[in-house]
């Protein structure tokens, strides 16, 4: 679903981004076990594993969540944001189309430095989140005297 955009495919960070953003996709617990802080605690450890230090690597700096409209609630509470479309990732302008017709995205930072904006793209109503790729350093630009 996310490294399939158009904008990703053939891209050179396509393995940066796949190893930077996890997903949790449609979660779900039988209705005898509901209410008991079951999914609760999955999201916790979808979360620890995304954020793990695996064979030297830093782990995912975002974690987003697919799930139905009546799950927006669940999420907020547990430090989601809401992305109605989609996630950009800046600098490179990458971005991570939405989910299938009647699904959400929800979006949680598991690393310091991350930040996340609503924003309008020409790709829809997208959650830019900043601090998943070092930006690149500005160069300087050379004066020319006459």
């Amino acid at each position: 679903m996310t490294f399939t955009h158009p904008k990703l495919i053939g891209s050179p960070n396509v393995h940066s981004i796949a190893g930077l953003v996890a997903c949790l996709d449609s979660a779900a617990v039988v209705e005898q076990w509901r209410g008991q802080g079951v999914a609760r605690a999955l999201v916790v450890e979808a979360e620890k594993a995304a954020d793990s230090h695996q064979a030297g690597k830093l782990g995912a700096a975002v974690l987003y969540a697919a799930h139905e409209p009546e799950l927006m609630d669940f999420y907020a509470g547990l430090g989601f944001t809401l992305s109605p479309d989609g996630i950009g990732i800046p600098p490179s302008g990458l971005i991570c189309h939405g989910p299938t017709k009647g699904f959400r995205f929800s979006v949680t930072p598991l690393r310091t430095g991350v930040q996340m904006e609503p924003m309008a793209t020409p790709y829809g109503r997208q959650l830019v989140v900043r601090g998943v790729l070092p930006v690149p350093a500005r160069r300087r630009q050379r004066r020319v005297t006459a």
